[in-house]
C-alpha cells in the first residue's frame, strides 16, 4: 500500500484529543441520599459498569473517526490486483466494528449471557480474519509500481502497422488515428520519461533520444508488409524494458484488435509480462465502429508459366464484411508492347490495360456475416512473352488494397526433353503421361519430348535439351556417364529409370557406380505382394501433385515386385520413396553442381504382358493409375525446372527468378511506384530482396533485342481479415487484470491513472467513515440522554 499524500498521515496524532478531552471531562459521581441504600448501592455498581464500558466504546469510535478521516485523506493506494482483497478487508472490518459495538451493548444490558458471549467471539474472529487478510495484502509482493503518477516511465509504444491499419474510416486510416492518439499520449507522459516506438517490421528497436525523436518516429510510421507478429514485438519490446534502469515500465499497443494480429500470441509470453515485476499493457482500440468492406482473396492460377495456345485458369475468392448486397468483378489484361515500361516525365509509362472479362457477384447472408463465393476466369491465346494483368473489384469501401489482385503469366516454348532407351523398350507410357498425343497437336504441351534409341544417343545433343530420361537403360559409356555429369554441373535434369537391362551378368558396381546418382547399385530384391511406394519426403518439389491430396494416395494398389538395391548413398543424396516392406531407397535425388539427378530402382515401362519375364511392378499396368500420371509430371517438372518460376508472390517476400543463358546479366527493375533500381544475375538467378510495394515489378534488358520480365505482388488475404477478437478471449490468455483496453484519450488516462495510482481506497473509507460517525451519533446519544421538562 502506498499514499497519495502521505504527509498527511502525521495528523494521524490528533487521535490524542479524544482521549485527553475524555480524560478532562469525565463526569463525576453527585452525593445524593436516598433511603434503601442496600438497592441503591446494587445499582450504582451495575450503572458504574455499563458508564465505563460505554465511556471506551465512544472513546474508540471517536478515535477511529479521526484516524480513518486522516487516512482517507492521505489517498491510500493499492495494486489493482490486490483491490477486491482491499474491498473485503474494510468489509469484514466494518463487521468486525459492528459485531464488537453489539457485544458490549450486550454485556452492558440484561440480556443472556450466552448470547454476549457468541457476540464477543464472533467480533474476534472476523478481528482475526481482517489481521490475516491485510497482513497477507501487505506482505505479499506488489506487482507493478503505485502511487507516484509523476514518476518517469519506461515506455515503449508497439504500433501495429500490417495492412489492415489502411482501413478508412471518416477520412482516417487505422494507422493515422493511432498517430494521433499516440501523439496526445506521449505528450502526457511524466518529464524524463524513456520513449521507444516500435513496429511490426523485423528489425531491433531502441529508445528514442528524447520525446521529439519519439513524435517524429510516430509520425514516419508507414504500413509494412514483411511483417513479425505482434507476440514477437511485444517479446522485443519486454526485452528492451529490462535495458532500462526506470522503475516503472510500460507498453501500449496501437492495434485495430483484429483477431489475425494475435496469431501466437500465448500463455507463455503473458507470463513474461508478470515476471520479474508485473508490467503493465495497454491496449488502444483504433477500430472503426462499422465495418464495411468487399475484397478479393488470393488469387490462385493454374499456372503462372505456360506453352503458347495454352490456356490459364484464374480463380479468385470475393467476400464481403457489412451491408454490401452485391459487387462486380473485372479482369484486366495488359496489351503486350516491347517498349514498355518508359519512365518520362518522372511518370511510369506501362501499357494499355484491356478489359478480358467480368462477373457478377450477388452476397447472400446476414451482413454481420462475413460471406464469400468463388468465381473463375480463363485467359487462353497469350502470345509468347510476360504477361501482368489485374482482377477488380467495381467500387469503392474502406479497405481498397484487397479490391485488386495482380498476377503475372509467362507465355514460352514448351520444354525440349530427350528421352533415351535401349531397343524393346515401350517409351510411350512417359510420353503419354507428360504429353498427350491431342495436346502435341494443339500445340499446348508444356513438354516437347524426343525419344531417341540407347545405342542411337550421341552425347553432344545434350545441350538442346532442358533435361533426359533414362529409360531401362543398359550400362552407360565411361564417355556418356562423363557427358551426362558435365550437362548435370551446368544445370540439366537427369532422371534415370532402372529395370531389367541392368544386366545382373556384369559388374553393376561398375557400370553404375557413378558420382553422377549419388548411390551404388547392388543386387536385385524381390518383394512381397504388399510392397509399394512409401514417400518419405512429401515436400519434395517432385512431389507436388500429390501435397493437396494429404496422404491418400493408394500406392497399395501399385505393387513393386522387384527393384534395385540403392546403397551407399552420398552425402548429397537424399531419400525420396522407400519400399513399404524392406525400407530401401525406390527413388532418391543427387544434388550435382546445379543440376538435379533423379534415379529410381523400378522401372516406368513394363505393360501388363510381357513375355518370357515378370512384371517389376504394377505402377504403368494398375488399374486407374493416377497416381503413375502425378508422379510422372512431377519428376519431369522438377528435373527440366519448368516450374521453377514463381512469378506471384506476397508484398515483403523476396522473389527469384531463373536467368538462363540466353537472357541478359543485367536488368532495369520498374518498380509500381515508377523507381529505377539495376539489378544483376547472381549465379544464374535474379534476386529481388525487396518488394514492400503492390503491384507489377518489371525487368528490362537487352540481349540481342528487348527482353522483358516480371513478377506481381500482393498483400495476403489475411490482412482483409477484420474481424475482431473478443476481449474475454484476450483476458484469458493475460488475466482479467493483465490488459487494459481503452478507446479514446479520455479512457487511457484513466486506465494508467489505475495503473499507476493504483486502487484508491478512499471511498472504501468515506464508507467505513460514515458507518462509524453514525455508530458515534447512537452512542453518544445513549451516553448523554438530553433531559426532558415535564
Amino acid at each position: 500500500m502506498t499514499f497519495l499524500n502521505a504527509s498527511i498521515l502525521i495528523g494521524a496524532a490528533l487521535v490524542a484529543i479524544p482521549v485527553v478531552l475524555h480524560l478532562l471531562m469525565r463526569r463525576q459521581p453527585q452525593l445524593v441520599t436516598f433511603p434503601a441504600l442496600r438497592f441503591v448501592q446494587q445499582r450504582r455498581i451495575s450503572n458504574q459498569r455499563t458508564l465505563r464500558l460505554r465511556h471506551w466504546l465512544l472513546l474508540v469510535a471517536r478515535c477511529l473517526l479521526i484516524a480513518l478521516l486522516v487516512l482517507a485523506l492521505a489517498g491510500p493506494t493499492v495494486d489493482l490486483a490486490k483491490g477486491g482483497s482491499w474491498v473485503t478487508i474494510g468489509i469484514i472490518f466494518l463487521a468486525f466494528f459492528l459485531l464488537a459495538v453489539t457485544a458490549i451493548y450486550s454485556w452492558s444490558i440484561p440480556l443472556s449471557k450466552w448470547l454476549s458471549i457468541l457476540l464477543t467471539i464472533a467480533a474476534i474472529a472476523a478481528l482475526c480474519v481482517d489481521a490475516f487478510l491485510a497482513f497477507k495484502a501487505l506482505t505479499t509482493e506488489q506487482g507493478a509500481a503505485v502511487g507516484d503518477t509523476d514518476a518517469p516511465v519506461a515506455a515503449v509504444l508497439v504500433f501495429d502497422t500490417s495492412a489492415r491499419m489502411m482501413y478508412t474510416h471518416e477520412d482516417q486510416t487505422r494507422l493515422e488515428v493511432a498517430q494521433e492518439l499516440a501523439g496526445s499520449l506521449i505528450r502526457k507522459l511524466p518529464d524524463g520519461s524513456q520513449i521507444a516506438i516500435a513496429d511490426l517490421s523485423p528489425r531491433a528497436h531502441t529508445f528514442s533520444v528524447d520525446r521529439a525523436a519519439a513524435e517524429d518516429a510516430i509520425s514516419q510510421l508507414k504500413v509494412t508488409y514483411n511483417n513479425v507478429g505482434l507476440d514477437h514485438a511485444l517479446g522485443q519490446s519486454l526485452d528492451l524494458l529490462t535495458t532500462s534502469q526506470l522503475e516503472q515500465k510500460e507498453i501500449y499497443v496501437f492495434t485495430d484488435m483484429a483477431r489475425s494480429a494475435w496469431n501466437g500470441v500465448n500463455a507463455g509470453l503473458a507470463r513474461r509480462f508478470e515476471e520479474p515485476e508485473k508490467t503493465p499493457l495497454y491496449l488502444l482500440d483504433v477500430a472503426a465502429e462499422e465495418i464495411k468492406n468487399a475484397g478479393l482473396g488470393d488469387a490462385e492460377l493454374s499456372q503462372s508459366v505456360i506453352t503458347a495456345s495454352s490456356q490459364v485458369e484464374i480463380s479468385v475468392d470475393v467476400f464481403r464484411e457489412g451491408e454490401i448486397a452485391s459487387r462486380s468483378i473485372e479482369l484486366w489484361l495488359e496489351k503486350q508492347d516491347l517498349t514498355l515500361p518508359v519512365v518520362m516525365d518522372d511518370k511510369l509509362q506501362t501499357p494499355e490495360l484491356m478489359k478480358r472479362g467480368e462477373q457478377e457477384v450477388v452476397f447472400e447472408g446476414q451482413p454481420e456475416d462475413r460471406v464469400s463465393s468463388r468465381r473463375t476466369f480463363v485467359i487462353s491465346d497469350l502470345p509468347p512473352g510476360m504477361h501482368h494483368g489485374q482482377i477488380r473489384i467495381v467500387g469503392s469501401d474502406g479497405f481498397m488494397l484487397d479490391n485488386v489482385r495482380h498476377f503475372t503469366i509467362e507465355v514460352r516454348n514448351a520444354w525440349p526433353i530427350l528421352i533415351v532407351a535401349p531397343d524393346g523398350v515401350a517409351t510411350r507410357f512417359l510420353t503419354q503421361a507428360i504429353s498427350p498425343l491431342k495436346q502435341l497437336e494443339a500445340g499446348t504441351s508444356q513438354f516437347q519430348p524426343d525419344v531417341v534409341r540407347q545405342s542411337e544417343f550421341v552425347t553432344q545433343q545434350l545441350t538442346q535439351y532442358s533435361s533426359v530420361y533414362f529409360i531401362d537403360p543398359a550400362p552407360l559409356t565411361d564417355d556418356q556417364w562423363a557427358a551426362l555429369n558435365q550437362f548435370a554441373n551446368l544445370g540439366g535434369g537427369i532422371a534415370i529409370f532402372l529395370g531389367n537391362n541392368a544386366d545382373p551378368n556384369q559388374d553393376l558396381a561398375q557400370s553404375f557406380a557413378s558420382p553422377l546418382i549419388g548411390a551404388t547399385v547392388g543386387r536385385q530384391w524381390r518383394g512381397e505382394a504388399d510392397n509399394f511406394f512409401d514417400p518419405t519426403d512429401p515436400a519434395h518439389g517432385s512431389q507436388v501433385f500429390f501435397r493437396e491430396l494429404d496422404g491418400s494416395v493408394p500406392w497399395s494398389a501399385f505393387p513393386i515386385f522387384r527393384y534395385w538395391s540403392l546403397d551407399n548413398l552420398a552425402e548429397t543424396a537424399r531419400v525420396i520413396i522407400r519400399s513399404s516392406d524392406s525400407r530401401r531407397p525406390l527413388l532418391i535425388e543427387n544434388v550435382v553442381g546445379k543440376g538435379r539427378v533423379l534415379t529410381m530402382a523400378t522401372p516406368i515401362s513394363d505393360p501388363f504382358r510381357i513375355e518370357g519375364r515378370r512384371r517389376w511392378n504394377n505402377l504403368v499396368s494398375g488399374e486407374n493409375n493416377w497416381p503413375y500420371f502425378l508422379l510422372i509430371n512431377g519428376l519431369v517438372s522438377y528435373t527440366s525446372r519448368s516450374g521453377d518460376d514463381q512469378l506471384n508472390y506476397f508484398a515483403g517476400q523476396m522473389a527469384s527468378l531463373s536467368n538462363e543463358k540466353h537472357h541478359p546479366e543485367r536488368y532495369q527493375l520498374f518498380l509500381p511506384s515508377g523507381e529505377i533500381q539495376p539489378v544483376v544475375e547472381t549465379d544464374e538467378q535474379i534476386l529481388i530482396r525487396s518488394t514492400d510495394q503492390i503491384g507489377s515489378y518489371r525487368l528490362k534488358g537487352d540481349q540481342n533485342g528487348v527482353v522483358l520480365r516480371g513478377f506481381s505482388t500482393n498483400v495476403p488475404v489475411v490482412v482483409s481479415d477484420l474481424t475482431a477478437i473478443d476481449a474475454a478471449e484476450l483476458e484469458s490468455v493475460f488475466g482479467e487484470d493483465g490488459i487494459q483496453i481503452a478507446r479514446n484519450e479520455d479512457e487511457i488516462d484513466t486506465q494508467i491513472r489505475k495503473t499507476r495510482v493504483g486502487y484508491e481506497v478512499f471511498p472504501l473509507l468515506m464508507v467505513i467513515l460514515a458507518v462509524i460517525t453514525g455508530l458515534e451519533h447512537v452512542i453518544s446519544n445513549r451516553f448523554y440522554p438530553t433531559s426532558k421538562e415535564g
